[in-house]
């Protein structure tokens, strides 16, 4: 993420202190039993995809919403585009913090088969399909024109903050008085939450942190073998995660058996 926003340390705690009422923390899954290699002892799966939406995104989009209306007793609607995981994050942020939901959708993005149940299965979610993105954008102007709140982005300051939490959590676990080794390397999944991670982590640790952390993208696998990698997370270890989560959780395998002490952080 070139984009990142500056994380303030003040920022941050304010938002785990928010969060903690409303979302669970991180589940570490130490050493998991894999198919065809048996235990992995040094590998750690930090599961964020049991997160309501299934994902770490959540995060980021509660925090959003109660920076920027948590006091606002008129609770504007919440407008979103994009992935299925993304849609869902703001989806159940937006019941958790009261508001209305409104979904926007064009051929780029479609919404199949369980994941238009799930979306269409949250209260009170309008859902508008629209022909291209020309369409998407007029409709977008319309709504924010109406007075409605357009998701930002995970550059955007306060989703960048809520998402931090997720590598603060980390960061406890690893901090100088903790009795649980520190990992040689960090890999998160999607790579587009890495950076919210690594400054989380840095931020636990007074932005001295030594532990690499490393984004991982669904093209690190071919599309069969990132299936693969998928129906192995789904079938032996009941989690639901999406195609960047399982490239880092095959490159986490392939290093934890090599030797390296490898966390692998499936945020969606």
């Amino acid at each position: 993420m070139d984009n990142r926003p500056e994380l303030d340390p003040e920022a941050l705690s304010r938002a785990r202190e928010r969060l903690r009422p409303v979302l669970p923390g991180v589940v570490m899954l130490e050493a998991p039993i894999v198919p065809e290699v048996g235990r992995v002892p040094n590998l750690t799966l930090a599961v964020d995809v049991l997160q309501p939406g299934g994902s770490a995104w959540v995060r980021g989009a509660v925090h959003s919403l109660i920076e920027h209306f948590g006091d606002c007793s008129d609770k504007p609607r919440v407008v979103v585009h994009g992935k299925p995981r993304w849609i869902l994050s703001w989806g159940h942020a937006a019941l958790l913090a009261g508001h209305p939901f409104e979904v926007l959708l064009d051929q780029q993005h479609p919404l199949d088969g369980l994941w238009s149940e799930r979306v269409h299965g949250l209260a009170s979610v309008v859902v508008h399909d629209h022909e291209n993105g020309d369409a998407l954008q007029e409709a977008e102007r319309e709504l924010v024109g109406a007075g409605a709140f357009l998701a930002p982005d995970v550059e955007d300051e306060t989703v960048f903050t809520g998402l931090a939490t997720l590598g603060a959590e980390l960061g406890d676990l690893w901090s100088e008085d903790s009795e649980v080794g520190a990992p040689t390397k960090v890999l998160v999944g999607p790579g587009r939450m890495s950076a919210a991670v690594e400054a989380g982590l840095k931020a636990i640790a007074g932005g001295r942190s030594s532990i690499p952390v490393e984004a991982v993208h669904r093209g690190e696998f071919d599309e069969q073998e990132r299936r693969a990698l998928q129906e192995q997370l789904r079938v032996h270890l009941r989690l639901d995660a999406g195609p960047g989560a399982a490239a880092a959780f095959g490159l986490g395998l392939r290093e934890a058996v090599r030797g390296g002490r490898v966390v692998v952080v499936l945020g969606g």
